[in-house]
């Protein structure tokens, strides 16, 4: 065993290695069911992992997710761990890198985006886990963040920039539309006094929202 875990690690980066070791994982249920294996297929041990088994097997996203909870303590029992026992940087981790095993949401992998790179995706997103937002354009991470955060019910909202755009402007329309007079013409008006000019002079509607009227 401990040449077999010494084996796993010094691999553990090498891409082909990681997709037939992942791929292998994912098949264990269909390996269970055609060989004898020396676990006691009726035992209350091997019960208690069949979800984990039958995780691999889901296709339909809104089934995942409301199976995962139930996969996901399954995985923890193979060596006795309790997800209640485990801090929240622990309930990321083992979240995370249990749904780059499932078809669904793995990560390519391969010479130019090693294995070590997910773990490097997994450590931004831990940080940013006390966030507000965790903005990211790989298409990836942002599916696996994204379903861990709501699964764990972290406080970060997991985006793409585009939709973190968006957001960030209706906030400020929204904002805008509550005050007395709108941000831009505020700006406006504090430039022209800074100037010591008396009469203030709203921007044209044609002028960008958040510009100054004048370059002077």
């Amino acid at each position: 065993m401990q040449n077999f875990l010494s084996n796993i690690w010094q691999l553990r980066d090498d891409p082909d290695y990681y997709k037939k070791f992942r791929n292998g994982v994912a098949k264990l249920k269909e390996k269970f069911s055609k060989t004898d294996t020396i676990l006691n297929q009726e035992s209350d041990y091997f019960n208690k992992i069949i979800p984990f088994l039958d995780f691999f097997d889901i296709d339909d996203e809104n089934v995942l997710e409301h199976k995962f909870d139930e996969a996901l303590k399954a995985f923890l029992a193979i060596d006795g761990r309790n997800i209640n026992n485990m801090k929240t940087g622990e309930k990321i981790q083992v979240a995370y890198m249990l749904l780059d095993f499932h078809p669904r949401f793995r990560d390519k992998v391969n010479k130019k985006n090693r294995p070590s790179n997910i773990g490097r995706d997994l450590k931004n997103f831990f940080f940013a886990s006390q966030a507000k937002y965790y903005v990211t354009e790989d298409k990836a991470t942002l599916k696996k963040a994204a379903f861990v955060s709501n699964y764990l019910s972290l406080r970060v909202k997991v985006e793409n920039m585009s939709n973190f755009f968006q957001d960030f402007v209706e906030k400020i329309l929204c904002v805008e539309a509550k005050m007395e007079r709108p941000v831009g013409q505020r700006l406006f008006v504090a430039r022209q006094k800074s100037k010591g000019k008396e009469k203030s002079h709203a921007p044209s509607a044609a002028q960008p929202f958040f510009a100054q009227a004048d370059a002077g």
